[in-house]
């Protein structure tokens, strides 16, 4: 019976519905093992194995079906265990023909392997007996007790199966940790229906200006030296993590200490020399505690200042979260020149960009959000509006691979000391060389304050027009 796994058009159907259909894992993996789709010659193709072996194991461990999560880990399970060239070229092509094949005829597929799960039940309860009765071991005491036990065996499964729903169409778990996985996922899934697809900045002159981007894209901050590149990330962590998107903060030069003290600032509106002061935690605790257990419940912080780290170890963190239980959505690396790059490059001059295309394969790879920094020339700290890619320290290519590019030079003299212009000197998916005017607070660690930037607007609106300029000019 086992050919019948090895027939390729019923072994592509049912290695489909194992990678895209939960309601047949739920029901047939009591009944198969990843053994049972090993190759019966040596000549034949191994990629249904352990692409049907990963299903089942993702399954088993996170009671969901693998899905569009197939690609990554095989590319995990690849690294880890060295599979040549041909093999990952054949589980290449494997996966482009699962992806164009819709799940169907379950109920065929799930009938073939209960007759041959009965086979093989009835086979192996047949060779022991032989054995048996070859060793004069064979009694009627012990015939009957080899064949109760595949007779037991086969109802246990099939009860099994014909139990998966109750009544109401739930499924039932019995095992406390099944239950545990179960309400994970429920509530993976309905953090993801509150997510928006394209989430927002929450800085209203920018979020008027341009759009933002989603998953798989790749997005920089350009800036000086103290312009406000840590500032702007750690407002987009947050920003993002009320709108319920989970985020990876991998903090690069900052201490984590530092680090957890901005984001402190950021959700409890407490300014960051306060937040050391007993008496003023103790009073504003209450007020923000659920707020701030709610948003930093969506954000998570790894310390990469005490050793070199690359973009693989960066991935490998990320893929042990996951498998942890824990799937962020967004990742932000700060910065980037602090990682250690691929020194193969053919000149040392293309290493960065080298690194931008990673970011963009990781990002799409993974299906995350990736945003990062960068920093620009010396001679742009006194650039007053928008910093285009002229400014961008390093590699100027680097730019050509980012979906979005935003870039914080200074304010015109009318707005307040030390505002600064936020600059999008390219959007793929928008207009690019726009700007809008902004006022940080720092001492909150805020990139924006809503009342001062509304009040700096208004006090330059009610200027009279200087002579050959117009408003446009004044941000």
């Amino acid at each position: 019976m086992k050919i019948t796994f090895q027939n390729p058009q019923f072994q592509i159907k049912l290695v489909t519905l194992l990678v895209k259909d939960a309601k047949f894992l739920r029901q047939v993996s009591y009944m198969l093992e990843t053994d049972d789709f090993e190759p019966s010659t040596d000549g034949e193709s191994r990629a249904a194995w352990h692409i049907a072996g990963a299903a089942l194991d993702y399954w088993r461990k996170y009671h969901e079906n693998i899905g569009r999560l197939l690609t990554p880990e095989l590319t995990r399970l690849g690294s880890q265990n060295n599979w040549g060239e041909r093999l990952k070229e054949d589980l290449n092509e494997y996966v482009r023909v699962i992806r164009r094949t819709k799940p169907k005829a379950a109920d065929y597929a799930l009938d073939i392997i209960r007759d041959w799960r009965k086979h093989q039940l009835r086979t192996t309860c047949i060779d022991e007996i032989i054995n048996l009765h070859a060793g004069g071991g064979l009694t009627d005491e012990k015939f009957l007790e080899v064949c109760g036990r595949a007779t037991s065996k086969f109802q246990e499964e099939k009860f099994q199966v014909s139990n998966i729903f109750s009544d109401t169409g739930e499924y039932e778990e019995d095992c406390k940790a099944d239950r545990r996985s179960l309400k994970l996922r429920d509530k993976r899934r309905e953090d993801q229906a509150k997510m928006t697809r394209i989430p927002r900045f929450m800085i209203k002159p920018i979020d008027d200006m341009t759009a933002g981007i989603g998953r798989g894209h790749l997005g920089m901050v350009m800036a000086p030296v103290g312009r406000g590149k840590t500032m702007m990330l750690t407002w987009i962590a947050v920003a993002l993590a009320q709108q319920g998107w989970s985020v990876l903060y991998f903090t690069m030069e900052d201490p984590i200490d530092d680090l957890e003290n901005r984001l402190d600032a950021l959700i409890t509106s407490l300014r960051v020399k306060d937040l050391a002061r007993p008496e003023i935690v103790r009073k504003t605790a209450p007020k923000f505690q659920r707020y701030r257990r709610n948003v930093r419940g969506k954000l998570r912080v790894v310390d990469c200042t005490e050793q070199d780290t690359t973009l693989d170890q960066i991935e490998a963190e990320w893929e042990r979260m996951r498998q942890q239980g824990w799937t962020s959505d967004v990742v932000i690396i700060d910065y980037d020149q602090i990682i250690k790059v691929k020194t193969d490059r053919f000149d040392k001059r293309h290493e960065l960009d080298g690194l931008y295309v990673d970011f963009v394969h990781f990002a799409r790879r993974n299906r995350v959000l990736l945003w990062t920094a960068s920093q620009t020339w010396a001679n742009a700290d006194d650039k007053e509006g928008l910093l285009t890619m002229k400014d961008l320290a390093e590699h100027k290519g680097k730019l050509r691979h980012v979906t979005m590019a935003m870039s914080l030079g200074l304010a015109k003299k009318e707005w307040p000391k030390g505002s600064i212009c936020v600059g999008i000197p390219k959007h793929r998916n928008d207009e690019s060389l726009r700007m809008c005017c902004i006022v940080p607070d720092r001492s909150y660690m805020r990139i924006y304050d809503q009342a001062k930037t509304d009040a700096a607007q208004d006090e330059i609106s009610d200027l009279p027009p200087q002579e050959g300029k117009d408003e446009e000019d004044l941000l």
